[in-house]
């Protein structure tokens, strides 16, 4: 009594052809074959749009994009897209239709903030419509101040992308974690892309710092920035006269500085004649020579130092000692 049947396994854009064989018998003996029939499936695009969680940098050197589990009678694959500084999306992946993340190892995250876009593709070829953009932090940072103290860096990043309930916060992270752990510096607003930091820490071979965001809602997610650094060059700096007169103030001649690790000075009087020298730059000249009180002049320093990073300073001068 059947006189119809749906196929539902037809191949979407192509023509299957059919024909009926009828039996008179399970001997299949006596049979009567119809005509042949094509046909092409009629497709109508169904495909949800997918919806991205979170995008975030991963140890510096990679990006985790996230995306909910999709909800679909059929399989579908994800297209994964990336564009950095406004340009076309470019076409960077093919997931399987069970994939909810893709990490991308082709970055540079201390050069861009990337925007990626998915799209669902089924069997037959249909396309989603893009996702929503999902755009990764770049954090730069700059010193300001010179040679200066205190010493300040300005941190700047972009405004994070994706979630639709807004930016409760930014969290700026500070730290070098081979001197110290990473601490949380501040928590700004979410228009707020910008912080100056005086970097207070004279021991550091590096400043680091790290941008996280957090989202206006209760989903316990975050976005992590790249981490960025600037190197932390040795400073020495040094009065020109002190005054050995017993009123308690500035009685000894002692130079400042900052990430020094080594340090070494020589002083001189008119003859050439070193009268001091110390490798502790805690240490300061009372101005006595073999513990006899030196004459009010003009002495010549040499100061040498070497930096936590490495690097060598030397400074030179002249300081008056008066009485």
């Amino acid at each position: 009594n059947t006189i119809q049947y749906i196929d539902s396994s037809a191949l979407c854009n192509v023509v299957s052809y059919y024909r009926v064989k009828a039996l008179f018998d399970e001997t299949e003996s006596i049979y009567s074959w119809s005509d042949t029939s094509g046909s092409k499936p009629l497709y109508v695009n169904t495909i949800p749009t997918p919806e991205h969680i979170r995008v975030t940098v991963e140890d510096n050197v990679r990006i985790l994009l996230q995306w909910k589990k999709k909800t679909h009678t059929y399989a579908l694959k994800t297209l994964v897209y990336r564009s950095i500084e406004n340009k076309p999306p470019v076409f960077i992946a093919e997931l399987d239709e069970n994939d909810t993340s893709f990490v991308d190892n082709n970055v540079d995250v201390q050069t861009y903030a990337y925007t990626y876009h998915t799209v669902y593709k089924d069997v037959c070829g249909g396309l989603s419509p893009y996702s929503n953009p999902s755009k990764s932090i770049l954090l730069k940072v700059e010193p300001t101040s010179g040679n200066s103290f205190p010493l300040t860096a300005r941190l700047d990043w972009n405004k994070y992308e994706l979630w639709q309930d807004g930016i409760n916060n930014y969290t700026i992270i500070n730290g070098n974690e081979r001197i110290e752990p990473p601490r949380t510096m501040a928590k700004v607003l979410p228009e707020i892309l910008r912080y100056i930091d005086e970097m207070a820490i004279k021991n550091q071979t590096e400043f680091c710092y790290k941008i996280i965001a957090y989202p206006n809602d209760t989903s316990n997610l975050y976005s992590e920035s790249n981490i960025d650094c600037i190197s932390t060059k040795p400073r020495l700096f040094a009065p020109n006269v002190f005054t050995v007169n017993q009123d308690g103030l500035n009685e000894t001649f002692r130079l400042g500085g900052y990430f020094i690790e080594t340090f070494y000075i020589e002083i001189y009087n008119r003859l050439g004649e070193r009268i001091f020298e110390s490798n502790d730059i805690t240490n300061s000249w009372d101005g006595t020579f073999n513990n006899i009180p030196c004459a009010s002049d003009v002495y010549v320093y040499i100061a040498k130092a070497t930096g936590y990073n490495g690097d060598k300073i030397e400074i030179k001068g002249n300081v008056t000692l008066l009485r």
